[in-house]
């Protein structure tokens, strides 16, 4: 379960962004709040009438609280997917750099290692021997 404070400083997070994006004349983050029953009651009575002061939200609002923390566990897991993924693509671009240069490493052994061997000289054909029967024929 989510510790109450940080859930509580996420929720005022998310409705000062709502409302800072709101003036600007982008409402698409207010229409989201409005969306979600619980996180409404909290921007309303929070940040619109400020009739509750953000500590006491959670004992007055048990429930609905309930269902702020499941969005700020459910905000918490996409941002660690989305932290893994990004470590993942990062170690997939190192490992594809380091195995270029194992290949490199890997054809410059090759070369070496052909300029290390000595050239073979080329063996003379062997003579067939004579047959010893023909030796002594053509001795005698």
């Amino acid at each position: 379960m989510a510790n109450t404070k940080d859930v509580v400083a996420w929720a005022d997070e998310v409705c000062v962004q709502a409302i800072t994006e709101a003036r600007a004349g982008d409402t698409g983050l207010v229409n989201r709040i409005a969306a979600n029953s619980s996180l409404k009651l909290y921007f309303d009575n929070v940040h619109g009438t400020k009739a509750v002061p953000s500590t006491s939200f959670p004992a007055y609002y048990a429930g609905h609280f309930k269902e702020i923390t499941r969005l700020y566990e459910e905000y918490q897991r996409e941002e660690a997917a989305t932290a893994t993924l990004g470590e993942v693509n990062t170690l997939k671009e190192s490992l594809d750099a380091l195995k270029i240069l194992v290949d490199a490493q890997a054809q410059m052994l090759a070369v070496l290692q052909a300029e290390k061997k000595p050239k073979q000289k080329p063996v003379p054909p062997v003579e067939p021997e004579a047959d010893p029967e023909a030796n002594a024929e053509s001795e005698a």
